[in-house]
C-alpha cells in the first residue's frame, strides 16, 4: 500500500513492481496484475502529431486526423437526456427510481431474455416509447474505457438477439406486457427501435464525446454503425452525478448476488 508518496517522484517501475489484487466476495484472489497495467491516459506530446493512449500496459498512437473523424462521427449523436439526475447509491436503485417517478419507463434491470439454456442476456435498463420508437436504454456510472466499451456492446448485443431469435423477442414482450407495458408492442414488433446511452458522471456534458477515452470512442464508433446498418439510431448523453465526488469510492459488497449470468 502506498503511503505518503509523492506522485512526482514515481517512476514506471515503481508501478509495474506494485500489484493491484482483485478478490472475490470471500477474500479470494481473483484477478492480480500491476498498477502500471490498471492506469488509463489519453495525452498528446507537443511537437509530436497526433494523439497516445495508454491501455493495458501499452502506448497506442492514434493519427490526429483519425481522432477528429471519431469527434466528427460520434458528437452529433449526443443529446441532452430526459432523465433525472443520479443521486442514489448504485445502479439499481437510480434504474428503479426513473420508473417509480415515470411510469412510462420500464424497468428491466437484470431482467433475462435469452432462450432456455443459454447465457443470460439483459434487454436493457429501462424501455419507454419515444415518438413512435421504443428505447432501450442502458445506464452505467463513470467513464472507465472497459466499462464503457462493455456497455456499448451490451447495447448492440441484446438488439440483435431480440432481433434475430424468437424466443428473445417473446420472452422481452412477457416483461412488458407483465409491466403494464401493452401499448410498446406494436411498435416494437415494427422494429421501430432506438438504442440510448446514459452515463452517470460528473463531467461537463458540453465536451461530449471528449469525456471518453479513446478507446471507448472507437468502440461507440463501430456499434454506432453496426446499429445505424439495421436503421436503428444510436443516442448518448450524460446523467449529472450530483454525489459526492471523491478521489475513490469503495465499492459496498453487496447483500444478496446479483442473478447469475446476467451481463
Amino acid at each position: 500500500m502506498w503511503r505518503a508518496v509523492d506522485l512526482k517522484l514515481l517512476t514506471s517501475g515503481d508501478l509495474q513492481s506494485h500489484s493491484l489484487v482483485l478478490t472475490n466476495e470471500d477474500g479470494s484472489t481473483r484477478e492480480r496484475y500491476s498498477i502500471y497495467r490498471a492506469l488509463i491516459s489519453d495525452t498528446a506530446l507537443e511537437g509530436h502529431p497526433g494523439a497516445y493512449h495508454l491501455c493495458d500496459g501499452n502506448w497506442y498512437r492514434v493519427s490526429k486526423d483519425y481522432v477528429e473523424r471519431l469527434r466528427e462521427y460520434l458528437d452529433p449523436l449526443f443529446i441532452d437526456l430526459p432523465l433525472p439526475p443520479y443521486e442514489h447509491e448504485n445502479e439499481a436503485a437510480y434504474n428503479l427510481s426513473v420508473h417509480e417517478a415515470d411510469a412510462s419507463y420500464l424497468c428491466l434491470d437484470t431482467e433475462n431474455i435469452a432462450q432456455e439454456g443459454q447465457t443470460a442476456v439483459e434487454p436493457c435498463d429501462l424501455l419507454s416509447l419515444n415518438n413512435g420508437q421504443v428505447v432501450f436504454w442502458h445506464v452505467k456510472i463513470s467513464t472507465l474505457s472497459s466499462t464503457l466499451s462493455h456497455l456499448f456492446n451490451q447495447g448492440a448485443n441484446s438488439l440483435e438477439l431480440i432481433r434475430a431469435e424468437v424466443e428473445a423477442m417473446d420472452n422481452l414482450k412477457t416483461l412488458i406486457v407483465a409491466r403494464g407495458g401493452g401499448q410498446i408492442i406494436g411498435p416494437l414488433e415494427a422494429w421501430a427501435h432506438r438504442v440510448a446511452y446514459a452515463i452517470v458522471t460528473h463531467k461537463d456534458k458540453n465536451a461530449k464525446s471528449l469525456n471518453l477515452p479513446l478507446f471507448s470512442r472507437i468502440s461507440l464508433m463501430r456499434v454506432a454503425r453496426s446499429l445505424r446498418v439495421r436503421n436503428v439510431i444510436t443516442q448518448i448523453g450524460f446523467v449529472p452525478d450530483k454525489t459526492k465526488k471523491t478521489d475513490g469510492k469503495k465499492k459496498k459488497r453487496a447483500g444478496k448476488k446479483p442473478k447469475e449470468g446476467v451481463t
